[in-house]
């Protein structure tokens, strides 16, 4: 009688011990801390893995984790948070504005101008960002580090033709490029040799980049103009 106690106590334990390892659904909502608006896209991972998801449109988010996960919660411009799961299955955020981001300079083509005072949408990545990052030209940079900026490399030659799309814009008859201003001083990228959308100078049979002339390591900040409000100064040539 007492052996059989024993084994049932052993299997009673067992499953509670893997019960507990097994993961489990956490959901939730993240939010704006000032006026209550959903925020889409803010990056949601476990915390010292690779494991993670993003809000949808809605900003809800749902995440499958081990019961003593950590999950951080970042968004660009917003603090990041870390909150341990516990035994919660719903996690709801409310983020807050980094105000020392908000206090940075920003360089609208006219002047420059305090960032919480700027109307226009603009995304920054500064060389704090990419000081340590194994890029070999300025475009690479923004890919994946600026919010609503798409990068897509034309191949794998050194230099090639990159295509970039801000917030998805995208013409027939035009190019659906940014306009580039370095120190200021509009840049044009495109040439009369264009291969689906990408811009570019021919060399041979190949496309390069006119930003991969650029040495990221001379770069201080890169600022994306992302509404028609804040490229207005450029005119019509800022799309």
């Amino acid at each position: 009688m007492n052996r059989t106690l024993r084994i049932a106590w052993f299997l009673l334990t067992v499953l509670a011990v893997q019960a507990q390892a097994q993961d489990r659904l956490v959901t939730g909502k993240v939010t704006s801390a000032e006026d209550g608006a959903v925020l889409p896209g803010v990056n949601i991972t476990v915390k010292g893995t690779s494991q993670g998801t993003t809000t949808n449109g809605e900003g809800n988010y749902d995440l499958n984790i081990p019961t003593d996960a950590t999950l951080v919660f970042s968004f660009i411009g917003l603090i990041s948070q870390e909150i341990a799961v516990g035994n919660r299955t719903t996690i709801d955020v409310r983020m807050v504005p980094d105000v020392k981001s908000l206090g940075e300079i920003v360089v609208v083509g006219y002047g420059s101008q305090d960032k919480r005072l700027v109307t226009g949408s603009v995304a920054s990545v500064n060389a704090n960002e990419i000081r340590n990052v194994p890029i070999v030209s300025v475009d690479q940079a923004l890919q994946g580090r600026a919010a609503g900026v798409q990068v897509t490399q034309n191949s794998g030659t050194p230099g090639s033709g990159i295509a970039v799309r801000v917030r998805g814009a995208n013409s027939i008859n035009a190019s659906s490029e940014p306009l580039y201003v370095i120190d200021g001083v509009p840049i044009n990228t495109g040439s009369s040799f264009t291969n689906g959308g990408y811009s570019g100078i021919a060399v041979g049979n190949q496309q390069t980049n006119a930003l991969a002339d650029l040495n990221p390591s001379d770069i201080l900040s890169i600022e994306v103009l992302k509404d028609a409000a804040a490229a207005a100064i450029y005119g019509s040539r800022a799309g």
